[in-house]
């Protein structure tokens, strides 16, 4: 029974942590969901059955059990917090104690109570001193925990700083098709003239790594020379684990929409794919593109698992008391920082990082040039404190979330009689426009008229 004791205790933290796991991606399909939650099970069950023999096994070096019992939960509950720790310095949080702190208190407990429940099968006592002493003690335990973290933290940066040493970024590596060619903007007054908007179908998607780079100008991309004073409106697009900023303008045919995909470079011919945890360590490349909106789509359904939730949402004038002139500017800012942004990377490039520097905060870091253009009341701060992290704590749903919590969807272009009334659930089904979007690319519905017709569940698409 010794033996199984952490197995035991690990199963039934994976059995909690998986559970929840499980309910928090429901809504996103039952296999994504089961996905989670045995992934999270795994994790879970890793993680406890690690500290948990580590306990032990510290627990076993001492024949005082009573020295056993408060160096074991000290250490393990150092081990535990300094992961933690280096985890949210990896992802640049900006307030780590407080954010680690419930999590911390949690675990050192439990190591403490597990220490405790050694002491006493070793010992055969109830009780050793008083409670009073030993929560002092536990206090001063945690305290003295705190500066073993250090090492962790300083690590992690160490072996980062290394990988970007050893890969820097750069644009001239012979890219897959879609991200070989940089989008870059000259304006002319209010007009804007975009070179490479990248427009690829489903079969080149499909198959982006077999397709040679050709000589001369690019096949799968277009020139748009577009009127930043016909911006009709400002989207964020959601797909798992990318965000797109999605334009709406207005032309003498009707309207045409464009979207800016802040990417991640990781494949190219000659060399293996980098794969996910290039995204974290500094080794990927940062590629900021502007695309047409079928191009969004296809990038989206040409993966295998399609079709994932994919949800789109007008966003509402980042001000409540915005003058309808500010509105107008603050739209053809957002745009203007988004093209600006592939300028200065094109010119410059930058290292992707996942926390630090991806689709998700770059798309926040443009609104909020945008917001700061027109007023001081929404700061980079408060963006990023609560956007970032709830973007890291439920991936893209948490930024949809955000959007949610901080009034800034456009309600009034729900075309629903109780648009003002939906909660969170509500709005987000409405938006996902993954059935219809994989319904009109059966029928062939293609370019511009399928943009229009994803949005004919939105009022502000008839105008």
């Amino acid at each position: 029974m010794d033996r199984a004791r952490p197995f035991v205790v690990a199963l039934g933290a994976g059995l909690i942590y998986g559970s929840w796991a499980l309910y928090i991606n429901s809504g996103h399909g039952l296999d994504a969901a089961f996905r989670a939650a045995g992934a999270q099970a795994a994790l879970s069950i890793t993680a406890t059955l690690t500290a948990v023999l580590f306990l032990e096994w510290v627990f076993a070096r001492f024949s005082n059990p009573s020295a056993g019992y408060w160096v074991s939960g000290a250490s393990t509950a150092a081990l535990g917090g300094g992961a933690m720790a280096a985890g949210h310095y990896a992802a640049g949080t900006p307030e780590i104690i407080p954010t680690i702190a419930p999590s911390v208190v949690i675990g050192t407990t439990f190591y403490f109570v597990y220490a405790s429940f050694l002491n006493k099968r070793v010992s055969g006592e109830h009780s050793e001193g008083s409670w009073h002493l030993k929560a002092l003690v536990w206090l001063l335990g945690m305290l003295i925990t705190v500066p073993l973290w250090v090492p962790v933290l300083i690590g992690y940066r160490l072996v980062v700083r290394v990988m970007k040493a050893n890969t820097p970024p750069t644009n001239d590596k012979p890219w897959f098709i879609n991200n070989h060619w940089l989008t870059r903007a000259r304006f002319e007054g209010q007009t804007a003239h975009i070179d490479n908007v990248r427009s690829m179908n489903m079969e080149q998607w499909k198959n982006k790594a077999k397709l040679p780079i050709p000589e001369g100008p690019s096949p799968y991309h277009q020139q748009r020379t577009i009127d930043m004073d016909a911006i009709d409106g400002v989207y964020l697009m959601f797909s798992p684990f990318h965000v797109f900023l999605n334009f709406r303008v207005k032309t003498d045919e009707g309207h045409e929409h464009l979207v800016l995909s802040v990417e991640g470079r990781h494949q190219y011919h000659g060399a293996p794919d980098l794969g996910f945890w290039a995204y974290t360590n500094g080794s990927l490349t940062l590629y900021p593109t502007m695309t047409t909106e079928e191009d969004a789509f296809y990038r989206c359904a040409s993966a295998g698992e399609f079709p994932y939730p994919i949800c789109m949402y007008p966003i509402r004038d980042m001000t409540a008391d915005a003058l309808p002139y500010e509105r107008r500017l603050i739209h053809r800012l957002v745009l203007l920082n988004a093209l600006k942004r592939c300028n200065e990377v094109a010119d410059t490039p930058e290292t992707y990082d996942y926390f630090q520097n991806s689709c998700a905060t770059n798309t926040m870091a443009l609104g909020n040039l945008a917001i700061g253009g027109v007023t001081r009341r929404h700061t980079r701060k408060n963006l990023w404190l609560r956007g970032l992290a709830s973007y890291l704590s439920r991936t893209e749903l948490g930024m949809q979330h955000l959007l949610y919590e901080m009034n800034l969807i456009d309600r009034a272009a729900i075309d629903r009689d109780d648009a003002h009334e939906m909660d969170f659930d509500a709005l987000h089904q409405y938006c996902d426009i993954s059935p219809q979007l994989q319904e009109l690319m059966a029928q062939g519905v293609k370019g511009e008229a399928l943009s229009q017709a994803v949005r004919e569940r939105f009022r502000s698409a008839a105008h």
